[in-house]
């Protein structure tokens, strides 16, 4: 799942050529029902935060909870700098792609995240990280590699 405005647009999304369609042959899988439950799982977490896209009250609120950009505001908020989305089914395993790393993977339920492929470099010593200095050498290697 891409994470632009284009991909996620609501308006687009319905078009019968869309790349949401394409990618979610599901059709019980809309951008509106994606908007609903991303709002319903950060209005409350995200109340304090100034210029907040989520909203309480859809009639009060009806500029935020009817816009177009919705998904793409709601999705952005949940996962910061968020370009691009992947769930791999067989490993059940979730990719997000930022600008600053490759991607972030959680498995079979793990609240442990870990940063795979990035182009982050250690520059202290084994000592310093508080680390086995073999395991710490052939991870270096690896990743520099």
């Amino acid at each position: 799942m891409n994470v632009t405005e284009d991909f996620l647009s609501i308006e687009k999304s319905k078009e019968r050529d869309s790349e949401w369609k394409k990618t979610f042959t599901n059709t019980s899988q809309t951008t509106i029902r994606l908007s609903n439950e991303l709002n319903t799982l950060l209005k409350f977490a995200d109340q304090e935060t100034p210029n907040t896209p989520t909203w309480i009250n859809a009639t009060k609120e009806a500029a935020k909870a009817k816009a177009d950009d919705r998904v793409y505001k709601l999705l952005r908020t949940l996962i910061p700098g968020a370009k691009k989305i992947t769930y791999h089914v067989n490993d059940d395993q979730l990719e997000v792609e930022t600008d600053k790393y490759t991607y972030t993977a959680a498995r079979n339920g793990s609240k442990e995240v870990g940063i795979q492929g990035s182009e982050v470099a250690a520059t202290l010593s084994a000592d310093a990280y508080n680390a086995n200095p073999q395991t710490f050498e052939r991870e270096y290697k690896y990743k520099s590699e």
